[in-house]
């Protein structure tokens, strides 16, 4: 759970705004894991759209990473982000300039609507600027590029879902207002 959970929940609280609830399943299917890797957390934003977040590390099939889905369509991602696999190949920022973070169209995501489906080309990954700039605020030469409220707000979802998993219950989130 807090592996790839509050990646997750940051996601969600920036596309659809602040909690207002949590009900959240937590388990550990791997022998011997000494944390959460298997997570189901239901999010209630405030505005009314509902946020089904899923994390494993135990699954023998690959699901999708990303799905979004609406009254008008659904957006639907496979793979992981093509960063971390430049970096294992050894490329950078600095060896693949332009190329660097950029999704080929086989990773692209699809967007379907009443009128079919068609890939959508992935904005390109910022790494490249994002660990500079937390470099530079740690060192005191830059602001923070996350605002901190939005930290706050993850931890506050995770916690409810904690609280959650224990009781069997939903927990109200009723703390920070943070991305939205």
């Amino acid at each position: 759970m807090l592996d790839l959970g509050p990646h997750l929940v940051d996601q969600a609280l920036h596309l659809f705004g602040p909690a207002r609830s949590v009900y959240a399943e937590l388990g550990t299917v791997r022998a011997g894991a000494a944390a959460e890797d298997d997570i189901v957390l239901h999010v209630l934003h405030r505005d009314g759209v509902r946020s089904v977040l899923v994390a494993g590390m135990a699954s023998a099939a690959a699901g999708p990473r990303f799905q979004v889905n609406g009254d008008a369509g659904g957006y639907l991602v496979h793979g992981f982000d093509v960063q971390e696999q430049q970096l294992k190949d050894g490329g950078s920022p600095a060896s693949l300039g332009a190329e660097w973070g950029v999704e080929p169209p086989s990773a692209w995501g699809t967007l379907t609507t009443a009128d079919g489906s068609r890939p959508v080309p992935s904005e390109r990954g910022r790494w490249d600027v994002f660990y500079p700039a937390v470099a530079a605020a740690v060192s005191g030469r830059g602001a923070v590029p996350v605002d901190p409220r939005d930290a706050v707000a993850t931890a506050e979802v995770l916690d409810a879902a904690r609280e959650s998993a224990r009781t069997g219950r939903l927990v109200p989130v009723t703390g920070t207002d943070a991305a939205g």
